[in-house]
């Protein structure tokens, strides 16, 4: 049983996760796109989830992915995340967003194919931004420079290198920087100085553990139902009515089993 919930939540994790991701990512486009049209898009500090900006980059794959306000693992399941911290994109300063690289869609999963010149496009509620990479670097490799008073720089942070054929073992953090062409544009309210453990690279959502306890219960009354059941009514009866709940309860149960898990995986 063990081993069957194991192999269900990499099941869920990868095949299930990244078709949770495209609906989740649909439904987010939507928003973006009214909140645009309407020039109601945040420019400055917005509640976790709310969608805030439109990233392509296509040497990485990425095409028209919505990036929410956030970064526990909660939003990376949806999109990449913005880290609530740093500015929007095509703000001064640098905006640091945060993607899955392995699970859920695997956003950012090809990050460390861009090379220096790559451009990097962004679109938020001040307009469209266009970003020039620097570079790749990962653990070890020098910081770039210093930006110029009033400059800009985008950086995208992912995991690389994990995959099934190697146990989903990642083989670190990668990180791409890329900075603003043209002029950026001030931030209509304050960042906040520092967030929540759960949002800080590579962390996971500890307050996931009681809906994953509750749902592992959900798991255990259903199991009995379906025992109950079968010795009253036979079991193809009983399991093509209990299928959809069973497969309910345990997709509920392995998303916040996921949550648990770093937020860039």
């Amino acid at each position: 049983m063990v081993s069957g919930l194991c192999l269900w939540l990499v099941f869920s994790a990868t095949v299930l996760g990244a078709m949770q991701y495209r609906a989740d990512q649909g439904r987010l486009y939507d928003d973006l796109r009214v909140r645009l049209a309407n020039g109601t898009a945040p420019l400055g500090a917005t509640t976790s989830g709310t969608p805030v900006a439109l990233l392509n980059a296509r040497g990485a794959g990425i095409r028209d992915a919505v990036v929410v306000e956030g970064t526990s693992s909660v939003q990376t399941q949806k999109a990449p995340g913005h880290r609530r911290n740093t500015p929007l994109p095509g703000q001064p300063g640098v905006s640091v967003l945060l993607g899955r690289g392995t699970t859920y869609g695997a956003a950012f999963g090809g990050i460390a194919r861009l090379d220096a010149g790559d451009v990097i496009t962004a679109t938020t509620g001040q307009g469209d931004f266009t970003f020039v990479v620097e570079g790749v670097r990962r653990a070890g490799d020098p910081l770039p420079a210093l930006l110029p008073f009033g400059g800009s720089r985008l950086s995208l942070a992912s995991t690389e290198g994990a995959s099934l054929a190697n146990g989903l073992r990642a083989r670190g953090v990668v990180y791409v920087d890329a900075i603003l062409k043209g002029t950026p544009r001030l931030p209509s309210s304050t960042r906040p100085s520092a967030i929540p453990a759960n949002e800080d690279l590579m962390a996971g959502n500890r307050s996931a553990v009681l809906p994953l306890l509750l749902w592992m219960q959900a798991l255990l009354v259903v199991g009995c139902a379906v025992a109950w059941a079968q010795a009253r009514w036979g079991l193809w009866q009983t399991w093509l009515a209990a299928a959809p709940a069973l497969l309910l309860v345990l997709w509920a149960a392995a998303t916040s089993a996921a949550q648990l898990l770093p937020n860039l995986f």
